[in-house]
């Protein structure tokens, strides 16, 4: 018997010394991998196909509604890349779709051992953590599993009031099993990703609309930061069209989804004729690293994050505030005392090289986004070549800002940017501003990229090309 003595403290059990579990801060974070599968195809043929301006909108008639016909859909199985053996029911098609992005995204950082699995030996899996985020995903898995559940409830009150017997009863209803019933929880992705891969570090699902890819990012590059994690995960996904008409309907009802018929015109940032966007579909996920972690294991490090913010503006429900968009990108851009130098003093704001846009193609998005920069950096604004891509290949939605972050990563390594495409009539508030229309050479050496979504939510990111000599 103890008695009533307590101690102040004991000594370390034996379950905190199996492992190095210390908290080192990251005076940098690197990015060391990154893939993403959208309507164009891998991680290459998406970036080729943008740089040559081309376009994966498609006539899509299942939208449910009359005058809205094109979208921008995957077709892609990741279910054929992936041997997942009896195991394979428990992955929804967002969960699959996710592991096969992040295990790419862990080969490109050369992260996994022979097996295709996170390789522990070398890397600590107690300080490694996923960030990965959906901005609907969670909605349309609740779809397929109240559908099975609706249509057993309709079989019983058909068979209480004698319109079937039992043996038709037992023909037609859904037998519905654990891994179905798994559907319902929206965390599902990282769950399995994190099973399959044996992550045990600090990470989080955390929806925040359409700025969801691109805020996992940002809370990754925190966790390093602050010596949570060593290195992570971190991105976004969405499967948007797996139920179109529950997609299409809500953001109809919204009047944010073009009418326009036309696939080459359909989506048009800062045109003046521009009338909302096209849903499109995919994933992107990028490997982030302290820079010891980086460094001591020989990683090939394809660019630096060096700010990042992720904020709400508490402002309207489908309306963004450009002061609070303004304030999360000068934050996020702002000189630190440990980088200031004479020539960029302290709490001035650095001017972006490229700036990657959310840009959605809606009539004042596009217009609280540019008016938002403009109360950053004034009249140089104008000096900034801005990129929007969803013209290309739609509104990944939760996926969008991931895929849109990996997308500034290559231009700054290839130095090559990729174009805005349909803009034809520029808007009048517009005219002044350097748009990238055509695939551009200007050897970037830091990209701001932007992400923003319904609710308020808006992410920020300044990435910077990797100096060794720094």
């Amino acid at each position: 018997m103890l008695g009533e003595y307590r101690p102040a403290t004991i000594p370390r059990p034996e379950i905190l010394r199996r492992v190095d579990l210390e908290d080192r801060l990251a005076k940098r974070v690197f990015i060391t991998g990154a893939y993403m599968q959208t309507p164009f195809g891998g991680l290459r043929s998406t970036l080729d196909a943008r740089l040559r301006g081309e376009s994966a909108v498609v006539s899509f008639p299942d939208t449910g509604i009359d005058d809205v016909s094109v979208a921008a859909p995957l077709n892609f199985n990741a279910r054929e890349h992936l041997d997942l053996g009896r195991e394979d029911k428990w992955y929804s098609e967002l969960a699959v779709l996710e592991l096969y992005v992040i295990t790419q995204a862990l080969g490109s950082a050369s992260m996994l051992d022979e097996n295709g699995r996170l390789d522990v030996t070398r890397l600590n899996a107690y300080k490694g953590g996923l960030f990965g985020n959906s901005g609907i995903g969670q909605a349309l898995g609740l779809v397929d599993i109240h559908d099975m559940i609706k249509l057993n409830n309709d079989l019983r009150r058909q068979l209480a009031s004698g319109e079937i017997d039992r043996a038709t009863f037992l023909e037609r209803r859904a037998v519905i099993k654990g891994s179905d019933a798994f559907r319902a929880f929206p965390d599902q992705g990282n769950s399995r990703t994190a099973e399959y891969h044996k992550l045990m570090g600090k990470g989080n699902y955390a929806s925040q609309a359409c700025a969801s890819g691109q805020a996992a990012v940002v809370d990754a590059y925190e966790s390093i930061k602050s010596g949570k994690n060593r290195w992570a995960i971190a991105g976004g996904i969405e499967r948007s069209l797996t139920h179109p008409e529950l997609s299409f309907a809500s953001f109809d009802i919204l009047h944010s989804l073009s009418h326009n018929p036309d696939p080459q015109s359909a989506s048009r940032p800062l045109d003046r004729n521009r009338d909302g966007f096209i849903i499109g579909e995919g994933a992107g996920y990028l490997i982030l690293e302290s820079e010891d972690q980086a460094l001591e294991r020989g990683a090939t490090i394809l660019a630096e994050i060096t700010g990042g913010e992720n904020v709400m503006d508490g402002f309207k429900k489908t309306e963004a505030n450009p002061d609070r968009i303004a304030m999360a990108i000068g934050k996020t851009c702002e000189v630190g005392a440990e980088e200031a130098t004479e020539e960029t003093p302290e709490g001035d704001i650095v001017f972006p090289d490229v700036a990657y846009l959310h840009l959605t193609s809606t009539e004042l998005g596009d217009r609280v986004e540019i008016e938002a920069i403009r109360k950053v950096w004034g009249e140089y604004t104008r000096y900034i070549p801005l990129v929007g891509n969803k013209s290309a290949f739609g509104h990944a939605l939760g996926a969008a800002g991931a895929i849109n972050t990996i997308e500034a990563v290559y231009g700054i390594i290839d130095g090559v940017v990729a174009p805005t495409i349909h803009l034809r009539e520029r808007g009048e508030e517009f005219e002044d501003l350097d748009v990238v229309e055509t695939a551009r050479r200007i050897n970037p050496q830091t990209a701001l990229v932007t992400a923003n979504g319904f609710g308020g939510w808006t992410s920020a990111l300044l990435l910077k090309k990797f100096d060794p000599a720094a």
